[in-house]
């Protein structure tokens, strides 16, 4: 693919993005820009120069609803180890968090017995690259909270050499890696004495983030096989723009391992904020992008739609927190104009039940 139609191809990735999406999906009308209106748009966004679009998600209240909403699943044992696929990742927040999430205890006292392995999927090369930086920042607040004596350390696997490197604490900060990376790991150093008397280290991965830059809804063979057998799989601010939601439904059951969750993350309404401050070529960008999203996706009216699209397509939806009186999912307001819905999901195995039509509200 020749420079300009792949930029062609990012452009009209990034026209389907809103404050509540994070660009995955390419829809079935485009936009055919100049290539001049494609660079500019890449540079609005990479740059961060779009009003701080994470930092408008946050004011929003949208991460923070997330971050919350995940937290609660984690302790109501829905986020499970050891894979753990984010489909749709975005620029890694909720990476990040589940990152926080299953080392939380870990760094506080060692147990990990199976390294934790974290797929991200997104299919924009900016986005991707904001996300790993994202990673990288995540991985350095575990180093400085490390333990006394606990020898902890980052490598990363670079996507062009291929090459296994260890990361600097100046490397973990920085706002964008110069280059992107294919996988960035956290070890553990175990020191021991070897049989000849001598001080042996012995690295123990403790969790890997592997980046994948494919669209959610045509993976590769290779990488439908890495995903298989998930314990977990995430999909947020997505299902709003996928064109045929009833397979990328089958796929996440086709992922799942028998015993896995699949969590559910979206939004209701889908609304499309503007930023405040605008310049006018922002304002340009946002009023082109809210008129792309109006004629490219298909919304869902109500989160009982989804749910049993998951019902129908293999998946059983199981209570959020179960108990005397289950509670079905989980409802976070975001800012009293529209609120975030979490459904849990497992694998439909008995091939002989006749599968659910309805989903309880």
């Amino acid at each position: 693919m020749v420079k300009d139609e792949y930029l062609k191809r990012e452009w009209e990735i990034l026209l389907i993005m809103s404050e509540c999406s994070k660009g995955r999906v390419i829809p079935a009308k485009t936009i055919s820009p100049t290539i001049d209106q494609v660079r500019r748009a890449m540079t609005l966004f990479a740059d961060n120069k779009f009003d701080d679009y994470d930092g408008h998600m946050f004011k929003t209240g949208h991460y923070p609803q997330m971050n919350a909403g995940l937290s609660a699943a984690c302790l109501n044992g829905h986020l499970k180890a050891p894979k753990v696929v984010d489909l749709g990742c975005g620029t890694g927040v909720l990476i990040s968090h589940i990152i926080a999430s299953l080392l939380k205890d870990e760094i506080v006292k060692p147990s990990l017995t199976v390294p934790i392995t974290i797929y991200g999927v997104d299919t924009t090369e900016a986005v991707m690259a904001i996300c790993q930086a994202r990673v990288l920042r995540r991985f350095s607040k575990i180093l400085h909270n490390a333990r006394p004596g606990d020898q902890l350390s980052v490598y990363a696997v670079d996507s062009e050499s291929k090459l296994l490197r260890r990361l600097n604490p100046e490397d973990l900060t920085k706002e964008k890696q110069a280059k992107l990376i294919d996988k960035v790991i956290l070890y553990r150093d175990i020191e021991s004495i070897g049989s000849n008397g001598n001080r042996v280290i012995n690295p123990q991965e403790l969790l890997s983030v592997n980046f994948i830059l494919e669209d959610v809804t045509t993976l590769t063979q290779e990488t439908i096989a890495m995903l298989k057998e998930a314990s977990t799989i995430l999909v947020s601010y997505c299902f709003h723009w996928f064109i045929n939601k009833p397979a990328v439904a089958r796929s996440i059951s086709n992922l799942l391992s028998n015993t896995g969750k699949f969590i559910s993350i979206e939004e209701w309404p889908l609304r499309v904020t503007p930023p405040n401050s605008l310049s006018s070529e922002e304002q340009d960008f946002h009023d082109n992008l809210a008129s792309a999203i109006e004629s490219a996706t298909t919304p869902i009216e109500v989160p009982r739609d989804l749910f049993n699209l998951f019902v129908q397509n293999g998946l059983i939806a199981i209570p959020f927190i179960e108990g005397e009186v289950p509670l079905p999912y989980l409802k976070n307001s975001i800012d009293g104009h529209h609120d975030m819905f979490f459904g849990i999901f497992k694998k439909e195995v008995d091939k002989n039940r006749s599968p659910g039509s309805e989903f309880y509200f």
